[in-house]
């Protein structure tokens, strides 16, 4: 078989829900391909998000990034998988400041960075992503409400209260 045919039969066994097959049959295409970086991106997320297998999810992302450094998602997932997996928030900041970089409209790569941010303590830098995704989500008249709501409140509860108000969306997309 093709690479093209391990990919195609893998993308039909992922959705069918077969995560074991389908990430066998795109390591069979990294082995015909070791230079696809969209074959490690696709199964570095079926790690992630299907087996919560953090370090062979960053793995494979890292391979992805090594063969395209332009590949905004890569960097994304990879901050996704050193914040909830390894709570490195340190290199997920990092990550998620590449993939903004390449991609500046990515409004999950904004709350995950807040969030790093929030985790990490600081609520000033927290605040600027938090604003940003409340910017990105919300009417501007909505965002000015909240703005005024928020006026008197520290930092402190400012991230607290865009941090909750932001899960509730972002996790609905």
């Amino acid at each position: 078989m093709t690479k093209e045919n391990y990919c195609r039969r893998g993308a039909e066994h992922y959705q069918s829900g077969e995560v074991d097959l389908a990430i066998a049959d795109f390591s069979e295409a990294i082995c015909l391909d070791p230079n696809d970086a969209g074959v490690y991106y696709m199964r570095g997320n079926m790690y992630f998000l299907n087996k919560n297998d953090h370090d062979k999810a960053i793995a494979d992302f890292d391979r992805a990034i090594k063969l395209d450094r332009n590949d905004a998602e890569a960097y994304y997932y990879r901050g996704l998988a050193y914040q909830m997996g390894r709570k490195d928030f340190a290199h997920a900041i990092t990550d998620f400041t590449e993939a903004l970089r390449l991609d500046p409209d990515n409004e999950k790569a904004h709350y995950h960075r807040g969030m790093a941010y929030y985790l990490l303590g600081d609520n000033n830098m927290a605040n600027a992503d938090f604003w940003k995704t409340m910017e990105m989500t919300h009417d501007p008249l909505q965002v000015e409400g909240f703005r005024e709501k928020t006026a008197q409140f520290s930092p402190d509860l400012i991230a607290e209260f865009l941090r909750d108000t932001l899960t509730q969306i972002i996790l609905q997309k």
